[in-house]
Protein backbone atom coordinates (compact mmCIF):
# COMPACT_ATOMS: atom_id res chain seq x y z
CA UNK A 1 0.00 0.00 0.00
CA UNK A 2 2.88 2.56 0.64
CA UNK A 3 4.35 1.80 -2.36
CA UNK A 4 1.22 2.44 -3.99
CA UNK A 5 1.25 6.18 -2.69
CA UNK A 6 4.56 6.23 -3.03
CA UNK A 7 4.29 5.42 -6.93
CA UNK A 8 0.93 8.36 -7.03
CA UNK A 9 3.06 10.75 -5.91
CA UNK A 10 5.56 10.38 -8.08
CA UNK A 11 3.31 10.18 -10.77
CA UNK A 12 1.63 13.99 -9.17
CA UNK A 13 4.94 15.59 -8.95
CA UNK A 14 5.82 14.14 -12.57
CA UNK A 15 2.67 15.40 -13.92
CA UNK A 16 3.41 18.58 -12.05
CA UNK A 17 7.36 19.10 -13.53
CA UNK A 18 5.14 18.76 -17.28
CA UNK A 19 2.67 21.22 -16.54
CA UNK A 20 5.31 23.85 -15.22
CA UNK A 21 7.52 22.95 -18.09
CA UNK A 22 4.49 23.60 -20.71
CA UNK A 23 3.77 27.20 -18.60
CA UNK A 24 7.50 28.27 -18.67
CA UNK A 25 8.02 27.38 -22.66
CA UNK A 26 4.02 29.14 -22.95
CA UNK A 27 5.26 32.53 -20.60
CA UNK A 28 8.61 32.07 -22.52
CA UNK A 29 6.88 32.44 -25.73
CA UNK A 30 4.86 34.99 -24.89
CA UNK A 31 7.33 36.80 -23.55
CA UNK A 32 9.78 36.27 -26.76
CA UNK A 33 6.80 37.71 -28.81
CA UNK A 34 5.99 41.15 -26.68
CA UNK A 35 10.13 41.62 -26.91
CA UNK A 36 9.64 41.54 -30.79
CA UNK A 37 6.51 43.54 -30.90
CA UNK A 38 8.50 45.80 -28.57
CA UNK A 39 11.69 46.25 -30.93
CA UNK A 40 9.74 46.41 -33.96
CA UNK A 41 7.50 49.68 -32.36
CA UNK A 42 11.01 50.81 -31.11
CA UNK A 43 12.66 50.41 -34.41
CA UNK A 44 10.01 51.74 -35.90
CA UNK A 45 9.87 55.05 -33.54
CA UNK A 46 13.28 55.74 -34.07
CA UNK A 47 13.97 54.90 -37.73
CA UNK A 48 14.43 58.38 -39.76
CA UNK A 49 14.04 58.36 -43.35
CA UNK A 50 15.41 60.50 -45.30
CA UNK A 51 14.45 59.87 -49.09
CA UNK A 52 11.74 57.93 -50.81
CA UNK A 53 11.56 56.34 -53.84
CA UNK A 54 8.47 56.61 -56.47
CA UNK A 55 6.96 53.00 -57.52
CA UNK A 56 3.72 54.57 -59.60
CA UNK A 57 2.61 57.45 -61.13
CA UNK A 58 -0.56 58.81 -62.74
CA UNK A 59 -0.60 61.52 -65.10
CA UNK A 60 -3.76 64.00 -65.03
CA UNK A 61 -5.29 66.91 -67.08
CA UNK A 62 -6.42 69.89 -65.11
CA UNK A 63 -4.54 69.02 -61.65
CA UNK A 64 -3.70 72.69 -61.15
CA UNK A 65 -8.00 73.63 -61.63
CA UNK A 66 -8.87 70.91 -59.47
CA UNK A 67 -9.38 70.38 -55.76
CA UNK A 68 -8.13 67.23 -54.05
CA UNK A 69 -9.60 65.24 -50.76
CA UNK A 70 -8.85 61.79 -49.29
CA UNK A 71 -11.52 58.66 -50.78
CA UNK A 72 -11.30 55.44 -49.45
CA UNK A 73 -7.52 54.62 -50.79
CA UNK A 74 -7.45 57.39 -53.10
CA UNK A 75 -8.09 60.75 -53.63
CA UNK A 76 -11.24 62.16 -54.77
CA UNK A 77 -10.75 64.86 -57.75
CA UNK A 78 -12.83 67.79 -58.53
CA UNK A 79 -13.50 71.08 -60.64
CA UNK A 80 -16.12 72.87 -62.27
CA UNK A 81 -16.42 70.75 -64.83
CA UNK A 82 -16.76 67.62 -62.96
CA UNK A 83 -15.09 64.93 -60.42
CA UNK A 84 -13.45 61.19 -60.73
CA UNK A 85 -12.33 59.14 -57.71
CA UNK A 86 -8.85 57.68 -58.40
CA UNK A 87 -7.93 54.89 -56.50
CA UNK A 88 -4.07 54.48 -55.28
CA UNK A 89 -3.04 52.41 -58.11
CA UNK A 90 -4.12 55.33 -60.51
CA UNK A 91 -7.52 53.50 -61.54
CA UNK A 92 -10.21 55.55 -62.20
CA UNK A 93 -13.52 54.15 -59.57
CA UNK A 94 -15.95 56.78 -61.09
CA UNK A 95 -16.71 60.09 -62.86
CA UNK A 96 -19.21 62.73 -63.09
CA UNK A 97 -19.54 65.40 -64.82
CA UNK A 98 -21.24 68.84 -64.35
CA UNK A 99 -20.74 72.41 -64.26
CA UNK A 100 -19.99 74.48 -61.00
CA UNK A 101 -18.63 77.70 -60.35
CA UNK A 102 -17.16 77.37 -56.96
CA UNK A 103 -17.66 73.25 -56.21
CA UNK A 104 -17.19 72.25 -52.47
CA UNK A 105 -17.10 68.28 -51.17
CA UNK A 106 -16.65 66.22 -48.81
CA UNK A 107 -16.37 62.75 -48.49
CA UNK A 108 -17.76 59.79 -45.75
CA UNK A 109 -16.96 55.98 -46.26
CA UNK A 110 -17.64 55.68 -49.93
CA UNK A 111 -20.12 58.52 -50.60
CA UNK A 112 -19.32 61.88 -51.78
CA UNK A 113 -21.11 64.99 -51.57
CA UNK A 114 -20.51 67.93 -54.08
CA UNK A 115 -22.13 71.16 -54.02
CA UNK A 116 -22.41 74.34 -55.83
CA UNK A 117 -21.42 77.23 -53.28
CA UNK A 118 -23.21 80.05 -53.51
CA UNK A 119 -25.84 78.24 -55.83
CA UNK A 120 -28.33 75.65 -55.76
CA UNK A 121 -26.61 72.38 -57.34
CA UNK A 122 -26.07 69.05 -54.94
CA UNK A 123 -24.56 65.69 -55.86
CA UNK A 124 -24.89 62.99 -53.59
CA UNK A 125 -22.59 59.86 -55.30
CA UNK A 126 -21.91 56.61 -53.80
CA UNK A 127 -19.15 54.46 -54.18
CA UNK A 128 -20.01 52.86 -57.41
CA UNK A 129 -20.71 56.24 -59.56
CA UNK A 130 -24.66 56.34 -58.89
CA UNK A 131 -25.61 59.96 -58.41
CA UNK A 132 -28.60 61.71 -56.97
CA UNK A 133 -28.97 65.25 -58.50
CA UNK A 134 -30.51 67.81 -56.59
CA UNK A 135 -31.54 71.81 -56.45
CA UNK A 136 -31.66 73.45 -52.93
CA UNK A 137 -34.17 76.15 -53.19
CA UNK A 138 -31.51 78.93 -51.21
CA UNK A 139 -27.85 79.49 -51.80
CA UNK A 140 -25.67 76.69 -50.48
CA UNK A 141 -22.75 77.44 -47.98
CA UNK A 142 -21.85 74.41 -46.86
CA UNK A 143 -22.07 70.57 -47.45
CA UNK A 144 -21.80 67.12 -45.09
CA UNK A 145 -22.34 63.91 -45.99
CA UNK A 146 -22.23 60.51 -43.43
CA UNK A 147 -21.40 57.32 -44.25
CA UNK A 148 -24.72 55.93 -45.52
CA UNK A 149 -25.10 58.97 -48.03
CA UNK A 150 -26.96 60.90 -45.25
CA UNK A 151 -26.15 64.78 -46.95
CA UNK A 152 -26.75 68.24 -44.22
CA UNK A 153 -26.71 71.14 -46.59
CA UNK A 154 -26.36 74.73 -44.71
CA UNK A 155 -28.38 76.71 -47.18
CA UNK A 156 -29.19 80.73 -46.12
CA UNK A 157 -30.71 83.86 -48.04
CA UNK A 158 -29.51 86.28 -45.57
CA UNK A 159 -32.94 86.49 -43.18
CA UNK A 160 -33.61 82.67 -42.55
CA UNK A 161 -31.28 80.05 -42.95
CA UNK A 162 -31.99 75.78 -43.33
CA UNK A 163 -29.85 73.02 -42.56
CA UNK A 164 -31.97 70.28 -44.86
CA UNK A 165 -30.85 66.56 -44.70
CA UNK A 166 -30.70 64.50 -48.10
CA UNK A 167 -30.19 61.20 -49.15
CA UNK A 168 -29.75 58.87 -52.46
CA UNK A 169 -33.71 58.34 -52.11
CA UNK A 170 -34.52 62.17 -52.17
CA UNK A 171 -36.79 63.81 -55.44
CA UNK A 172 -36.34 66.98 -56.51
CA UNK A 173 -39.82 68.98 -55.76
CA UNK A 174 -40.37 66.65 -52.52
CA UNK A 175 -39.54 67.86 -48.86
CA UNK A 176 -36.13 66.93 -47.56
CA UNK A 177 -36.21 64.28 -44.69
CA UNK A 178 -35.08 66.44 -42.17
CA UNK A 179 -35.03 70.35 -41.65
CA UNK A 180 -33.51 72.83 -39.48
CA UNK A 181 -34.30 76.77 -39.50
CA UNK A 182 -33.04 79.59 -37.83
CA UNK A 183 -33.07 83.38 -38.02
CA UNK A 184 -30.50 85.39 -38.25
CA UNK A 185 -32.34 88.42 -35.79
CA UNK A 186 -32.36 85.59 -32.97
CA UNK A 187 -29.71 82.91 -33.74
CA UNK A 188 -27.25 84.80 -35.62
CA UNK A 189 -24.95 83.54 -38.93
CA UNK A 190 -24.65 79.89 -39.11
CA UNK A 191 -20.72 79.67 -40.44
CA UNK A 192 -20.29 75.99 -39.92
CA UNK A 193 -21.82 72.51 -39.71
CA UNK A 194 -20.55 69.11 -38.86
CA UNK A 195 -22.49 65.61 -39.38
CA UNK A 196 -22.24 62.92 -36.95
CA UNK A 197 -20.34 59.49 -39.18
CA UNK A 198 -24.12 57.72 -38.31
CA UNK A 199 -26.16 60.72 -39.61
CA UNK A 200 -28.02 61.07 -36.44
CA UNK A 201 -26.12 63.83 -34.69
CA UNK A 202 -25.48 67.38 -36.51
CA UNK A 203 -23.38 70.71 -34.66
CA UNK A 204 -23.56 74.21 -35.80
CA UNK A 205 -21.49 77.49 -34.87
CA UNK A 206 -23.01 80.58 -35.17
CA UNK A 207 -21.69 83.82 -35.00
CA UNK A 208 -23.99 86.72 -33.92
CA UNK A 209 -23.50 90.58 -32.76
CA UNK A 210 -23.40 91.01 -29.01
CA UNK A 211 -25.18 94.75 -28.57
CA UNK A 212 -24.97 94.37 -25.01
CA UNK A 213 -20.72 94.29 -25.36
CA UNK A 214 -19.96 95.91 -28.54
CA UNK A 215 -18.42 93.17 -30.22
CA UNK A 216 -19.57 89.29 -31.12
CA UNK A 217 -20.86 86.30 -29.50
CA UNK A 218 -20.70 82.91 -30.98
CA UNK A 219 -22.56 79.52 -29.96
CA UNK A 220 -22.41 75.91 -30.67
CA UNK A 221 -25.75 73.84 -30.90
CA UNK A 222 -26.66 70.13 -30.99
CA UNK A 223 -29.18 68.34 -32.74
CA UNK A 224 -29.81 64.48 -31.92
CA UNK A 225 -32.28 62.90 -34.90
CA UNK A 226 -31.98 59.50 -33.06
CA UNK A 227 -34.47 58.11 -30.73
CA UNK A 228 -33.77 60.43 -27.64
CA UNK A 229 -33.35 63.61 -29.48
CA UNK A 230 -37.22 62.51 -30.82
CA UNK A 231 -38.34 63.94 -27.73
CA UNK A 232 -36.84 67.04 -28.04
CA UNK A 233 -37.98 70.18 -29.72
CA UNK A 234 -36.75 70.45 -32.96
CA UNK A 235 -34.42 68.00 -32.07
CA UNK A 236 -32.06 70.18 -30.25
CA UNK A 237 -30.49 68.64 -27.21
CA UNK A 238 -27.72 71.70 -26.09
CA UNK A 239 -26.78 74.43 -26.87
CA UNK A 240 -23.10 76.47 -25.28
CA UNK A 241 -23.36 80.39 -26.16
CA UNK A 242 -20.87 81.87 -23.46
CA UNK A 243 -18.04 82.05 -26.46
CA UNK A 244 -18.14 86.04 -25.90
CA UNK A 245 -15.49 88.09 -28.58
CA UNK A 246 -14.82 84.98 -30.13
CA UNK A 247 -15.41 83.44 -34.06
CA UNK A 248 -15.78 79.52 -34.33
CA UNK A 249 -15.36 78.59 -37.93
CA UNK A 250 -14.45 74.48 -38.13
CA UNK A 251 -16.62 72.54 -36.22
CA UNK A 252 -16.99 68.50 -36.23
CA UNK A 253 -17.46 64.99 -35.36
CA UNK A 254 -14.02 63.31 -34.43
CA UNK A 255 -16.29 60.12 -33.61
CA UNK A 256 -20.17 59.28 -33.33
CA UNK A 257 -19.78 60.92 -30.12
CA UNK A 258 -16.89 63.83 -29.63
CA UNK A 259 -17.54 66.90 -31.14
CA UNK A 260 -14.31 69.43 -31.36
CA UNK A 261 -15.09 73.15 -32.25
CA UNK A 262 -11.76 75.36 -33.79
CA UNK A 263 -12.47 78.73 -31.73
CA UNK A 264 -9.76 81.74 -33.24
CA UNK A 265 -8.62 81.30 -29.47
CA UNK A 266 -8.39 78.03 -29.03
CA UNK A 267 -10.52 74.23 -29.15
CA UNK A 268 -13.14 72.81 -27.18
CA UNK A 269 -14.27 69.02 -26.63
CA UNK A 270 -17.65 68.00 -26.88
CA UNK A 271 -18.98 64.62 -25.44
CA UNK A 272 -22.45 63.62 -27.08
CA UNK A 273 -23.72 60.72 -26.51
CA UNK A 274 -27.70 62.24 -26.36
CA UNK A 275 -27.40 65.49 -25.04
CA UNK A 276 -23.54 67.81 -25.25
CA UNK A 277 -21.51 67.85 -22.38
CA UNK A 278 -18.42 70.21 -22.65
CA UNK A 279 -15.17 67.85 -21.49
CA UNK A 280 -12.26 70.50 -22.18
CA UNK A 281 -12.01 74.25 -23.40
CA UNK A 282 -8.10 75.28 -23.82
CA UNK A 283 -7.20 79.17 -25.18
CA UNK A 284 -3.82 80.24 -26.83
CA UNK A 285 -2.19 83.73 -25.97
CA UNK A 286 -0.76 82.73 -29.44
CA UNK A 287 -2.42 82.63 -32.73
CA UNK A 288 -3.54 79.73 -34.11
CA UNK A 289 -1.56 78.84 -37.51
CA UNK A 290 -3.34 75.20 -38.31
CA UNK A 291 -5.37 72.44 -37.03
CA UNK A 292 -5.22 68.73 -38.01
CA UNK A 293 -7.34 65.64 -36.85
CA UNK A 294 -8.55 62.04 -37.20
CA UNK A 295 -10.29 59.85 -34.96
CA UNK A 296 -7.85 59.00 -32.61
CA UNK A 297 -5.59 62.54 -31.81
CA UNK A 298 -6.68 66.34 -32.13
CA UNK A 299 -3.11 69.42 -33.33
CA UNK A 300 -2.77 72.76 -32.78
CA UNK A 301 -0.10 74.33 -33.92
CA UNK A 302 0.98 77.91 -32.76
CA UNK A 303 2.45 80.56 -34.31
CA UNK A 304 6.14 81.73 -32.27
CA UNK A 305 6.48 84.69 -30.40
CA UNK A 306 8.13 87.96 -31.93
CA UNK A 307 11.25 86.89 -30.67
CA UNK A 308 10.92 83.55 -32.44
CA UNK A 309 10.54 81.73 -35.27
CA UNK A 310 9.80 78.63 -33.90
CA UNK A 311 6.46 77.05 -34.16
CA UNK A 312 4.82 75.09 -31.09
CA UNK A 313 2.79 71.82 -31.44
CA UNK A 314 0.18 70.45 -29.01
CA UNK A 315 -1.42 67.18 -29.58
CA UNK A 316 -4.51 65.79 -27.60
CA UNK A 317 -6.06 62.56 -27.37
CA UNK A 318 -9.94 61.79 -27.39
CA UNK A 319 -9.69 62.84 -23.62
CA UNK A 320 -8.88 66.37 -24.01
CA UNK A 321 -5.67 64.69 -22.51
CA UNK A 322 -2.36 66.56 -23.61
CA UNK A 323 -0.21 64.12 -25.17
CA UNK A 324 2.54 66.23 -26.78
CA UNK A 325 4.11 69.19 -26.89
CA UNK A 326 6.87 70.37 -29.11
CA UNK A 327 8.26 73.30 -30.61
CA UNK A 328 9.62 72.64 -34.70
CA UNK A 329 11.81 74.97 -36.52
CA UNK A 330 11.44 74.43 -40.21
CA UNK A 331 9.35 75.63 -42.95
CA UNK A 332 5.70 74.01 -43.63
CA UNK A 333 2.30 75.33 -45.27
CA UNK A 334 0.28 72.73 -44.39
CA UNK A 335 -0.36 69.75 -41.54
CA UNK A 336 -2.24 66.60 -41.25
CA UNK A 337 -2.63 63.83 -39.19
CA UNK A 338 -2.01 60.53 -40.33
CA UNK A 339 -2.48 57.58 -38.11
CA UNK A 340 0.24 58.04 -35.51
CA UNK A 341 2.12 60.76 -37.45
CA UNK A 342 1.80 64.72 -37.83
CA UNK A 343 3.38 65.50 -40.82
CA UNK A 344 4.27 69.05 -41.83
CA UNK A 345 4.64 69.59 -45.42
CA UNK A 346 4.67 72.29 -48.04
CA UNK A 347 5.15 72.57 -51.89
CA UNK A 348 9.21 71.04 -52.21
CA UNK A 349 9.40 70.00 -48.45
CA UNK A 350 8.10 67.07 -45.85
CA UNK A 351 8.89 66.60 -42.41
CA UNK A 352 7.36 63.51 -40.42
CA UNK A 353 6.56 63.76 -36.70
CA UNK A 354 6.06 60.28 -34.46
CA UNK A 355 3.61 61.29 -31.78
CA UNK A 356 5.90 61.03 -29.37
CA UNK A 357 7.91 63.77 -31.16
CA UNK A 358 10.88 61.91 -32.63
CA UNK A 359 11.28 62.79 -36.27
CA UNK A 360 10.49 59.91 -39.09
CA UNK A 361 11.11 61.35 -41.75
CA UNK A 362 12.59 64.84 -43.56
CA UNK A 363 13.40 65.29 -47.18
CA UNK A 364 12.76 67.44 -49.89
CA UNK A 365 10.34 66.74 -52.60
CA UNK A 366 12.05 65.71 -56.35
CA UNK A 367 8.59 67.82 -57.70
CA UNK A 368 6.16 70.29 -56.84
CA UNK A 369 3.67 69.12 -54.42
CA UNK A 370 0.14 70.61 -53.41
CA UNK A 371 -1.57 67.85 -51.37
CA UNK A 372 -0.34 64.54 -49.66
CA UNK A 373 -2.16 61.61 -48.28
CA UNK A 374 -1.85 58.12 -46.69
CA UNK A 375 -1.79 54.97 -48.99
CA UNK A 376 -2.33 51.14 -48.25
CA UNK A 377 1.11 50.22 -47.57
CA UNK A 378 3.26 50.89 -44.32
CA UNK A 379 5.48 54.10 -45.25
CA UNK A 380 3.24 54.70 -48.61
CA UNK A 381 1.98 57.96 -49.17
CA UNK A 382 0.43 59.66 -52.53
CA UNK A 383 2.07 62.81 -54.07
CA UNK A 384 -0.51 65.39 -55.76
CA UNK A 385 1.70 67.24 -57.98
CA UNK A 386 1.98 69.07 -61.07
CA UNK A 387 0.79 66.80 -63.48
CA UNK A 388 -0.48 63.79 -61.66
CA UNK A 389 -0.47 61.74 -58.39
CA UNK A 390 2.99 60.06 -57.81
CA UNK A 391 2.87 56.97 -55.10
CA UNK A 392 6.08 56.88 -53.23
CA UNK A 393 8.06 54.64 -50.20
CA UNK A 394 9.59 55.94 -47.85
CA UNK A 395 13.31 54.98 -47.85
CA UNK A 396 16.80 55.30 -45.85
CA UNK A 397 19.31 57.22 -47.63
CA UNK A 398 21.81 53.89 -48.00
CA UNK A 399 18.74 52.02 -49.79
Amino acid sequence: MAKLKRSLRADELKIKKKKKRKLILVLGAIGIFILIGIAIILHRQTTVYTSYKVTGSTELSNVKESNFIKYKNGVLKYNRDGAEAIGADGTVLWNVSYSMKKPIADVEGSYAAIADMGSYDLYIINGSGTTNVLTTTEPIVEVKIASQGVTAVLTGNGTADYIYFYDMDSVNGKEAILDVKTYVATDGFPIGIGLSENGKKLVTSYLAVDDDNDGVVSKVTFHNFGEFGKNQVDNLVGSYSDYRGEVIPKVEFITNELVVAFRDTGITLYSIKEVPREIMRETYTEKIHSICYNDMYIGIVLDGTINTQARKVILYDLAGKKVLEKEVNFSFQKVTLIENEIIFYSNTECNIMNIDGSMKFHSQFHTNVTSLYQASGANEYLLVTDVGIDKIQLIKSEE
